[in-house]
């Protein structure tokens, strides 16, 4: 005696991720053609690169005002000087911790208990 196995497929309705078109095909396709493909890509990209724009503006205001005080021999500055010209504590490129420091760029600057801050320069390339 011979079995006949069937498979019963269930019709899963899948959608392109960029236009909402059913999908006809590969069980693993996620858009109807490249121009959807393309298009959907290029917005993810998009809102990517927005918010690293938004970030490095913020890093780049930072940067200036550092750069800015330095250049006037201003080594030491006060935080609400900073913050009045839009200084945004919350961003730097990197740290170092012992002692605790903020480096923007080639600027390291340390935060003081008395509403200071003390600005170093790394020596430039």
């Amino acid at each position: 005696m011979k079995l006949d196995f069937y498979i019963f497929r269930q019709k899963i309705m899948r959608k392109c991720l960029e236009c909402g078109k059913e999908l006809s095909g590969r069980i693993d396709k996620k858009f109807c053609d490249s121009t959807c493909r393309s298009s959907f890509n290029n917005k993810k990209r998009f809102e990517l690169n927005q918010k690293v724009k938004r970030i490095n503006k913020i890093l780049k205001r930072n940067f200036s005002l550092l750069d800015k005080a330095y250049s006037e021999n201003k080594k030491e500055i006060s935080i609400s000087s900073l913050l009045s010209h839009g200084f945004q504590f919350n961003y730097f490129t990197s740290t170092l911790k012992n002692p605790y420091k903020l480096i923007c760029y080639n600027y390291i600057y340390t935060i003081s208990n008395k509403g200071v801050i003390f600005i170093e320069k790394l020596s430039d390339y």
